[in-house]
């Protein structure tokens, strides 16, 4: 501008002559177009009341898009580029908004600014690449634009309106960096504090514990009980598979179990084998956490015998997931896997590790030991009757 500010001329000089000064134009509409209203008669129109512009627009931007389509490598058509590009963020707040009809205020209707409609449409690409290629900008990144279009910010939604594309990696790491620009170090907390209290209902702090908590139960050594004698372990199954009394049904409106053996000692029997150290936590023998509130399952849906070592200890939410894949017909082959392990699979001090649908049941070594001598004491016939539940 020097050389006409020199000359004598000013920007109302200009103005008189017909150049324009900005070439944004629809700024200070705040209605849209007339439309046919619902009541006979009243044409109504729609309109805002907020910094949205329905109007917003660049002046003769169609043909700014034909010029880049035109000649995309000439300077002027990166320049123009770059001028509508930085344009839309210095309106973001006004590109996007609700429409609401003049004839009945309840009606709004989403709406964006007719620069975005026009840029959305187009084919053309308008922008471009680090390597100064056009491209559009419906499943390209934001962060692969030109550096000519200076620092772009990390987060707005002008890349949402316009369809940039983004991983969730990338969104993430967005959003990581965005937090860290506008929240101070020494603030972090206060904030976490109350956006966890208004999500959660839990203060930060309490979060925190409750992580700690839950690593605590996640990390630690599984129990192990190694065999002592094998020889020993078959005797004591065949001394109390023979001295226990069979479980019996009473047939009221529903068959109902009455097992000779105390819960109690069934979950004494559970706790010797996967109690984690000496606290008060077992651990689950499928999904491998510990837990302050297990469950004991049987292996069979109708068992024979009420046995101890014929049940896993198992989390609320595994023992209910156990208990449903209990009664597919794959559950046989698994029992069959069981009652047929040899001695030396068993290993030493590590948990015995046995597939089981998409996951792993572990065992001690002794707990399934004694699983495979019961069940080897158990006919197949019996144990394919406890496998179902029949009248």
């Amino acid at each position: 501008m020097g050389f006409y500010r020199d000359a004598g001329l000013t920007f109302e000089d200009f103005r008189l002559l017909g150049v324009r000064i900005d070439c944004v134009v629809g700024l200070d509409e705040k209605e849209g177009k007339e439309k046919k209203s619902t009541n006979a008669g009243r044409p109504s129109r729609w309109y805002v009341d907020s910094d949205f512009r329905p109007n917003l627009s660049i002046y003769e931007l169609e043909k700014a898009l034909a010029f880049i389509c035109r000649a995309p490598n000439l300077d002027a058509s990166i320049r123009k580029s770059i001028y509508i590009f930085r344009t839309l963020f210095a309106y973001e707040r006004r590109l996007q908004g609700d429409c609401i009809d003049s004839s009945d205020y309840t009606r709004r209707h989403p709406s964006v600014a007719r620069v975005i409609t026009t840029l959305r449409d187009t084919s053309i690409p308008w922008l471009y690449n680090k390597n100064d290629m056009p491209i559009g900008p419906k499943g390209v990144h934001w962060e692969e634009l030109s550096a000519n279009y200076g620092k772009l910010p990390l987060y707005s939604n002008v890349y949402t309106l316009l369809g940039f594309s983004e991983t969730e990696e990338q969104k993430k790491e967005r959003l990581r960096q965005h937090f860290d620009s506008i929240i101070p170090q020494d603030q972090r907390r206060d904030f976490l504090d109350i956006v966890s209290q208004d999500l959660l209902g839990r203060s930060f702090n309490e979060l925190e514990t409750l992580v700690e908590e839950d690593a605590k139960r996640s990390k630690f050594p599984f129990p192990t009980r190694p065999i002592q004698d094998w020889d020993r372990l078959r005797a004591h199954a065949k001394e109390i598979f023979r001295g226990t009394d069979n479980v019996t049904y009473e047939q009221r409106t529903r068959s109902v179990r009455r097992s000779p053996i105390p819960k109690k000692e069934i979950r004494i029997y559970l706790e010797n084998q996967y109690q984690i150290g000496h606290g008060h936590d077992t651990a689950c023998q499928l999904c491998h956490r510990a837990t302050s509130d297990y469950e004991a399952c049987q292996l069979f849906v109708k068992p024979l015998k009420d046995l101890p070592p014929l049940h896993l200890a198992l989390c609320p939410h595994c023992a209910t997931k156990f208990r449903r894949q209990r009664e597919e017909a794959r559950y046989a082959g698994f029992i069959e896997t069981l009652r047929h392990l040899l001695p030396e699979s068993l290993g030493l001090n590590a948990p015995f590790k046995l597939p089981f649908g998409d996951q792993e049941l572990w065992f001690t070594q002794l707990h399934v030991a004694e699983i495979t001598a019961l069940l080897g004491l158990m006919g197949t016939k019996q144990i394919r009757s406890a496998q179902h539940d029949d009248p």
